[in-house]
């Protein structure tokens, strides 16, 4: 149980990353052609 527990926070974490990751590509793109 522990480790099943463990491989899901492992993989959410990963995901979270990813999503963060994508998000902030996306914001700063939006924000690229309004600052130049």
């Amino acid at each position: 149980m522990v480790f099943a527990e463990m491989e899901y926070h492992k993989h959410y974490s990963d995901f979270h990353t990813e999503l963060l990751a994508f998000v902030g590509q996306n914001f700063l793109w939006l924000k690229g052609p309004g600052s130049i």
